[in-house]
């Protein structure tokens, strides 16, 4: 039969073994996931939407908005959301949005979002700007 002292350190180890007090080593971290579209925009897989791959997918947005496919977007092409965006947009004020008008007044958001200046968006700046939109 076991000590009462035996049984009590027994009891002890286990109870702080289940309450996770025993030293273990650390678990590394889990990265964030990375986010929506990320992965369709970086093209070249390198972790970095770069100025080429962030063109690319501007021009595919503005494709899939023109849903007459007239090379123009009109406000019922824009969500309710973008009223704002799309008089910015519109610096002609036909109200009208050229390819070209899209292009421009998107890439003004490149430079907002690539905060360390490098010429590319990592998963967190692209999370940022997903954030605004």
């Amino acid at each position: 039969m076991l000590s009462k002292r035996l049984y009590t350190s027994l009891v002890l180890a286990v109870v702080l073994d289940v309450a996770g007090c025993r030293s273990r080593p650390p678990s590394p971290p889990i990265p964030p996931p990375t986010p929506p579209g990320f992965d369709a925009a970086d093209a070249n897989r390198d972790a970095q939407v770069d100025r080429d791959e962030y063109g690319r997918m501007i021009i595919d947005r503005f494709s899939a908005r023109d849903s007459n496919q007239d090379g123009v977007l009109t406000r019922d092409e824009f969500s309710h959301l973008e009223t704002a965006d799309f008089e910015s947009a519109d610096r002609g004020g036909d109200k009208k949005v050229s390819r070209q008008e899209f292009i421009k007044f998107r890439f003004v958001d490149f430079g907002h979002y690539d905060l360390d200046g490098s010429g590319s968006l990592d998963a967190n700046e692209y999370r940022r700007w997903l954030e605004k939109r």
